[in-house]
């Protein structure tokens, strides 16, 4: 299951026949795809209908092998490969292609199990994006305190799914960057440039009084974020530019300052910062950082109609460990005197020798996965547990390379019935997840 480290077949019934003639009874259903992935229609009795799908696209992927319990098979052109068979309740199912990040899930129980892959690094899609250039109305009249600036931030919304690379966009470099404006007086329009997601998103900027307290050290300035701009419906194509945007500032009648009390850092980790996501509309997202030093204003939902807000709450470890623990809390009313709910622990007595890999489980924790990834940070292997198992031995066909390799542990708080569940449909509903690695030579 994958997507943030989590992400998840209909074929002729001609040789199925004597198949089902032999086996008799079971659940014996029709064979669907679950969007994103996922697992559904009944415990497995005698069958299993086992689609495998790109996990970024959701396009079937033909010729995929897949292991259920010791039967195994390919995928056909609709991505689907049929296990029957002496199989009852949960079974260990693996699919593998090459150019795909082999991904078992143990204990899936369903007759019906969408099995996601991620592509490889090597593999792995251009994200569609263009640029998007403009101005921002009403700059030229903002002035700055004698020995102060203005500035502005311009960024694009996100998707609402984790993980998706559509959200890491690189921005172009240059000092200031092209997608900050910084007046320090001299008038002028702030023209700006980022680069975006490709399809319909919002243009929205941070703006601040900086402060570079007197010196040429840019280490010690201070900026206070104090008004927002935003468009919305901006239009942007793939390897093309959007021109002529200009951002409307929200008054500042319609700006609200979070206040949150954040929870105490996980042990293993000592930095806890929050986001704001104001989600305007379906798959568009804006995020906004809450963190000692810079607090941005918020718009209120009244200034785009339908618009609600989620709180993303992170705790990281200052020192560098990969260490994480996250809690999102969705459709939250009010960000005033806001109180954070308790993060998940790390999990914890990790152990991985490059043929048996295991660990303790989280307690609130409804799903544990892992990765082994390589010195670059690309993923081998995935593999998620619905059994409430914690430990996994090496499938007999997975490969890892020699050299130094991560085990990475998730632990993740979603509310769903994982004998039935779509991961297009519970997005929405993953509300902690907590994280921690080990690294190991194989």
């Amino acid at each position: 299951m994958h997507k943030p480290g989590l992400r998840l077949f209909a074929t002729s019934f001609a040789g199925l026949g004597l198949a089902l003639v032999a086996c008799g009874g079971g659940n014996d259903v029709d064979p669907r795809v679950i969007p994103g992935g996922g697992i559904g229609d009944g415990a497995i009795d005698g069958e299993v209908n086992v689609y495998v799908i790109d996990s970024e696209t959701d396009e079937p992927l033909a010729d995929a092998m897949v292991h259920v319990g010791s039967i195994e098979g390919m995928t056909d052109a609709t991505g689907l490969f049929v296990a029957s068979g002496d199989l009852s309740g949960p079974q260990e199912i693996t699919g593998m292609k090459t150019g795909y990040v082999t991904q078992s899930w143990i204990g899936a129980n369903g007759a019906n199990v969408t099995l996601p892959l991620d592509p490889t690094a090597a593999n792995a899609p251009d994200v569609p994006q263009g640029a998007v250039s403009g101005s921002i109305d009403g700059w030229a009249d903002l002035t700055p305190p004698t020995g102060h600036g203005v500035v502005a931030f311009v960024g694009y919304s996100f998707t609402e799914q984790l993980g998706d690379a559509a959200n890491e966009i690189a921005q172009p470099t240059g000092n200031p960057p092209p997608n900050v404006c910084i007046n320090l007086g001299q008038g002028g329009d702030c023209n700006w440039t980022v680069n975006a997601r490709a399809g319909t998103v919002t243009i929205y900027a941070f703006l601040g009084d900086y402060n570079p307290m007197g010196t040429a050290d840019t280490s010690d300035d201070v900026i206070t974020v104090n008004g927002f701009a935003m468009k919305q419906g901006v239009q942007v194509n793939d390897g093309g530019t959007t021109a002529g945007i200009v951002l409307d500032q929200i008054p500042a009648a319609n700006l609200i300052a979070p206040d949150l009390t954040l929870p105490a850092a996980p042990t293993g980790t000592d930095t806890v910062q929050a986001l704001i996501q104001m989600k305007l509309g379906t798959d568009d997202v804006i995020t906004i950082p809450q963190q000692p030093g810079l607090v941005p204003l918020v718009p209120e939902t009244s200034v785009v109609a339908g618009s609600s807000y989620s709180v993303v709450t992170l705790a990281s470890d200052s020192g560098g460990s990969a260490a994480q623990s996250i809690a999102i809390e969705h459709d939250v009313a009010s960000l005033d005197n806001h109180t954070v709910g308790p993060l998940l622990v790390l999990p914890d007595g990790l152990s991985a020798d490059g043929t048996t890999f295991e660990f303790h489980a989280v307690a609130g924790a409804t799903l544990h996965t892992f990765d082994i990834q390589d010195s670059q940070g690309d993923k081998q292997w995935s593999v998620a547990f619905f059994d409430g198992s914690t430990s996994a031995t090496l499938h007999p066909h997975v490969n890892l390379p020699s050299g130094t390799l991560t085990f990475r542990v998730n632990a993740i708080e979603v509310d769903a019935d994982l004998t039935d569940f779509s991961l297009d449909d519970v997005q929405d509903q993953f509300t902690r997840i907590a994280a921690d690695e080990v690294d190991f030579t194989n």
